[in-house]
């Protein structure tokens, strides 16, 4: 897949034939086809295979993984409980003005489209009714190291986890899953690292026991009428952590319209089919490409709207966005490594980017979450250059 997001680095580093940069590639932004995900055993990987998938996919889905997929099942659906009450209720779950990956947070496109849309469904779902395209419930480790208390680090990237009250079934299950989810990406981590020749350690140093990793259970409400002004249920993006595993509701995307796509190679948008039972997604975040210096692929990925249904056609996903404590320095390392500059994980991670932009940079804090989704969405490499794409 091209379009490669080697956000935030200070190097720059050429896509040879497939750079979007250099105008070689035309992403066709309508075009939809279908694409299976390579498959890997976490407990058998075939290293080969892995690299492969991380080099020219940036996406691959993982069995044998250790995470319960039914408890994902279940919090999905405790978390109903909290999508489904009127907005100003949810706002009360909000953390830092929605940049610290906690509690209850909506992306500023749907903020907007919410406060400027009429009502468009008579459907019993709260969150549809109120024209919200998507929303989501954050959690995160629930203590900070010792060496962050009472420092900016305990704010940035260790706030305390919210819930609301009498969500102990729910908070109980969210947290066992963050847990399974925590152990799933390290042995995946450790498999990444053998398959390009380093120590299987490399990406989860001794600084990683502080890890700030977030788990994030996405509810994208029914859509029951057509609207040309309503966004997508995400915009085109690649993540800013590790490595992303992605839990989907089973079977929720078979229409050719609507759901998780990835950006090609080809330029072209392709929709991924559903895993296969017991699979779980994981792809490739812009923190990792640069520790492998471009080798593995942060590919660009979205989910579209679905065709609008008098059927209810609500999803519901969890993805946990793994990411080393803040001051590990990212080493480039593998067959690509130039002697490039290093960098702390905090430079490359999305609460860091929000804090530059608004302590460094003088944004206020929503025109930082604006240029955070710019610089998700963006070609260009954070650092090299400020320069807004064309």
């Amino acid at each position: 897949l091209a379009a490669a997001v080697l956000l935030f680095g200070i190097y720059s580093y050429s896509f040879k034939k497939h750079n979007l940069r250099s105008g070689k590639v035309r992403i066709n932004k309508n075009a939809i086809g279908t694409t299976r995900i390579p498959s890997i055993d976490v407990k058998n990987p075939h290293l080969e295979d892995l690299k492969k998938a991380c080099i020219e996919v940036g996406f691959f889905s993982v069995r044998n993984h250790g995470v319960n997929l039914s408890l994902a099942m279940e919090v999905m659906e405790c978390s109903k409980t909290i999508f489904d009450v009127d907005y100003a209720k949810k706002t009360e779950l909000v953390v830092g003005k929605m940049q610290r990956s906690r509690g209850f947070e909506m992306s500023p496109e749907h903020m907007k489209y919410m406060q400027e849309s009429r009502n468009l469904t008579d459907v019993n779902e709260p969150s549809a009714i109120e024209n919200i395209v998507n929303e989501r419930f954050c959690i995160g480790p629930n203590d900070c190291p010792q060496e962050y208390l009472d420092q900016i680090e305990e704010d940035l990237f260790y706030p305390a986890n919210v819930y609301p009250s009498n969500s102990t079934i729910f908070r109980e299950r969210a947290e066992e899953l963050y847990s399974q989810l925590t152990e799933a990406s390290e042995s995946i981590l450790m498999s990444l690292a053998l398959c390009i020749g380093q120590e299987k350690d490399l990406f989860i140093p001794s600084a990683n026991q502080n890890h700030c990793s977030n788990m994030q259970i996405a509810n994208y409400p029914s859509q029951h009428s057509e609207d040309p002004r309503r966004p997508l249920r995400v915009k085109a993006h690649a993540d800013s952590g590790t490595i992303t595993l992605l839990i989907r509701q089973p079977s929720s995307e078979k229409t050719v319209k609507g759901g998780l796509q990835i950006l090609c190679k080809d330029g072209e948008w392709r929709q991924v089919l559903p895993e296969a039972k017991d699979h779980m997604l994981v792809n490739i975040g812009n923190l990792l490409t640069k520790w492998t210096n471009g080798s593995f692929q942060s590919t660009k990925h979205r989910v579209t709207n679905p065709i609008p249904s008098n059927v209810a056609n609500r999803r519901l996903s969890i993805a946990y966005f793994q990411k080393p404590g803040p001051d590990t320095i990212i080493t480039p390392v593998g067959e690509l490594a130039r002697g490039n500059t290093n960098m702390k994980a905090r430079q490359l991670m999305r609460v860091g980017i929000l804090d530059d932009c608004i302590r460094v940079r003088g944004m206020t804090p929503e025109e930082a979450r604006h240029e955070y989704h710019r610089l998700m969405a963006s070609p260009y490499i954070y650092g090299s250059d400020r320069q807004s794409p064309s």
